[in-house]
């Protein structure tokens, strides 16, 4: 059963460092680390895919191991993600909107609850063992950027005249 948990988790980490390849392939600038970058990111190496060695096997130092990154979405808005060690397979990413400094409480609130039902709705249609962070990024883009940021930015505007 460990064996299996072990396999299940070195899969797990393959499939979160060829996904976050991608994303910061895609997103340079947007992309900022916020735990330790896998070595296996930087030179490109597939250790974790090839050994299961590489994983502790106690479980304290497993949620260690958990990937931490953000991605800016907006000037006064960031995606702060953490990939738990059973993401993609059994578990979906955390992910917690930061809002800048001049975003007043009862706008971080809706935007953050907003974030929430969105990602729900991802993962609903989605399901687990799927990779779902660029559907994520992609969707906070289209549907929340395009109308809720724009709007939220108006309203401060405006609350900033008075």
């Amino acid at each position: 059963m460990l064996h299996q948990s072990i396999n299940m988790t070195a899969s797990n980490k393959s499939r979160q460092l060829a996904e976050l390849t991608l994303l910061e392939t895609m997103y340079p600038e947007e992309f900022k680390w916020k735990s330790k970058r896998p070595t296996s990111l930087a030179d490109g190496s597939s250790d974790v895919h090839n050994s299961v060695d590489n994983i502790p096997h106690d479980e304290s130092k497993i949620t260690e191991a958990n990937i931490e990154f953000t991605l800016v979405v907006h000037p006064s808005y960031s995606l702060e993600f953490t990939l738990p060690l059973r993401y993609p397979s059994e578990s979906r990413p955390m992910v917690y909107l930061s809002c800048g400094d001049s975003i007043d409480t009862r706008t971080r609130k809706t935007a953050r609850e907003q974030l929430s039902n969105l990602i729900d709705r991802v993962c609903n249609e989605v399901g687990l063992d799927v990779e779902i962070l660029d559907i994520i990024i992609q969707t906070v883009m289209e549907e929340m950027v395009a109308t809720t940021f724009t709007a939220i930015d108006v309203c401060d505007t405006s609350n900033d005249s008075s």
